[in-house]
């Protein structure tokens, strides 16, 4: 029989008191965290893995360790994991938190908290729920739980339009850079039976649904430390955690979402979409999936075919990134012949940022484009080439990939002297236009610790192919200079899209962003309302705000 909030562990006085009330966590809140915490079971394993999790985070401090950032030795984050109920609850928040909004994940923790049954008169508001969850954020951001939800999720990169049937589902590229959560009561339910079977109360979980189900696998087998086995929609085992021994424990097919709430048949779960609580979702947008996937092969896991073509057409994104790179020279090093170019808000001067230096960091940071034959070669040759050379180059490769792309976008280009963004996020000219971008952040990111580095999230990967193609008027507007013939770009739009930079002329009115932050890399597209939590990324997009003057984040 669990206790109920009341008889939980008594709320931390003193200085710990302090600490949490520093961080907007009430008693009661800490009190209801704890009581979260006694509906699952962590073995030995699972509490090794978290404890590995805790002594990960960092902190920076200043002022000879008065003012501290991040996660100091006497932070929230390491008071509460000085009991097995506080790691505990730090693995329910932080893990909820790493693959969804921190709004959905307090939502979840308030129906964790019905579906437990415990008494209404002692449940945290939403808000202070959020305080917890906001708490807790990115204790595992650096662990082995985001490489597993990666994993788990395998080829079921698919978006879920409201009202359609999801069954037959094959591979398919990730569109619009959203993989959607299902909804809070779903997730809750879910989350309920693995708990009970980590207390050995049940003895198997069956889950059904979309992308989701990768989140509950990955809290099955990196924390609780359960036997899972994954199907795809075609009966394709994915994973299966018994082939060393064992039963299956926790079964994941991936395959027909449901529209209704939660359905349980025996042990079967259907997760159900977010937007089935519509009361609840303002915006479609603000309740992604948020998973992180490797380094070494994050540009075919997002992209799919549309960085398969690319990769074929190593000449042209050879020139247009050689090209940027001799153009970002030249602005750095203070050359007098910049063409129409502008330096208003430009701040790219560090050595990874322009020349041979940038190409340095396109190759490390994209390890599979060091394999494409000649390419590095032809970056190189063309940055070694005259400023006048290298924007030729710029210029015809892009419009050699728009004429090769088929996307509704580059399409429209040829065909019309008008511009539609009716689109994908997905096509040739702004995959290449994502690798300079993301090659530019990271030209300002230090990773200072050697084998947990902070892996990119998918959803970020895929909105920075978006950022290079913004809308812009009908070729020819405000007599701005077309790209060329055929195409619907202008020239004042071609520079801020190409480069990041303005077009040197007052009609060119574009807001220029000249770092796109980190967090979104990092962390994935949050909600404008949505707070910031203390984590390494959200101190790098405080950093990021004053990206004029300070160019260099360090995680």
């Amino acid at each position: 029989m669990h206790k109920s909030p009341g008889e939980q562990e008594k709320t931390p006085g003193g200085d710990p008191q302090m600490r949490f009330a520093a961080a907007g966590v009430q008693p009661v809140t800490y009190g209801a965290g704890i009581a979260l915490s006694s509906q699952l079971h962590l073995d030995r394993v699972g509490q090794s893995r978290m404890e590995e999790a805790i002594g990960s985070v960092r902190s920076i401090f200043g002022l000879g360790k008065v003012l501290w950032f991040g996660f100091g030795y006497q932070s929230f984050v390491h008071t509460m994991a000085e009991t097995v109920a506080g790691i505990k609850c730090l693995a329910i928040c932080s893990c909820l938190a790493e693959a969804h909004t921190e709004t959905l994940a307090a939502w979840v923790l308030s129906e964790l908290w019905q579906v437990s049954a415990f008494p209404e008169q002692y449940e945290p508001s939403h808000a202070q729920f959020l305080a917890l969850v906001k708490a807790s954020a990115g204790v595992v951001s650096r662990s082995e739980f985001g490489k597993v939800l990666d994993t788990m999720l395998g080829n079921q990169l698919w978006r879920h339009p409201v009202g359609t049937d999801y069954s037959g589902h094959g591979v398919r590229d990730l569109d619009n850079g959203t993989l959607e959560a299902s909804n809070a009561k779903d997730i809750a339910s879910a989350l309920h039976r693995l708990f009970q079977i980590s207390r050995g109360e049940a003895d198997h979980i069956v889950v059904n649904g979309g992308v989701e189900c990768a989140f509950i696998a990955a809290i099955a087998s990196w924390l609780l430390n359960l036997k899972v086995q994954v199907e795809n929609s075609t009966g394709d085992t994915l994973l299966d955690d018994t082939l060393a021994g064992g039963t299956v424990q926790v079964f994941i097919r991936y395959g027909r979402a449901s529209s209704d709430a939660v359905q349980v048949v025996g042990t079967t779960y259907i997760l159900g979409s977010c937007h089935d609580i519509i009361g609840r979702i303002p915006d479609k947008e603000d309740y992604p999936l948020i998973v992180r996937t490797p380094w070494s092969s994050c540009l075919a896991r997002v992209f799919g075919s549309k960085f398969t073509e690319l990769s074929n057409m190593p000449h042209l994104l050879g020139d247009y990134l050689g090209g940027v790179a001799r153009v970002y020279e030249a602005l750095a090093t203070g050359a007098s012949d910049i063409a129409n170019l502008s330096r208003k808000g430009f701040v790219n001067f560090s050595e990874a940022s322009y020349g041979h230096g940038f190409i340095d960091t396109i190759i490390s940071t994209f390890p599979e484009l060091e394999n494409i034959d000649g390419f590095r070669n032809r970056m190189s040759h063309v940055a070694d080439k005259t400023f006048n050379v290298a924007m030729k180059s710029v210029e015809s490769s892009i419009i050699g990939l728009e004429s090769l792309c088929s996307c509704d976008c580059c399409s429209h280009a040829r065909e019309s002297s008008g511009f539609s963004m009716k689109t994908s996020r997905h096509c040739i000219v702004g995959v290449a236009y994502a690798i300079r971008q993301i090659a530019l952040v990271m030209s300002c990111v230090v990773q200072d610790v050697e084998g947990s580095a902070l892996l990119p999230t998918i959803n970020g990967l895929s909105a920075f192919s978006a950022l290079g193609k913004q809308p812009v008027a009908p070729s020819g507007t405000s007599g701005m200079e077309t790209l060329n013939g055929t195409s619907a770009w202008t020239r004042a739009s071609f520079y801020r899209n190409a480069f990041g930079l303005h077009h040197d002329q007052p009609d060119d009115t574009f807001d220029y962003h000249p770092l796109a932050s980190p967090a979104l890399l990092f962390q994935g597209p949050r909600s404008d309302a949505e707070g910031m939590s203390v984590t390494e990324s959200n101190l790098c997009t405080a950093l990021s705000r004053g990206a004029q003057t300070s160019r260099t984040f360090r995680f």
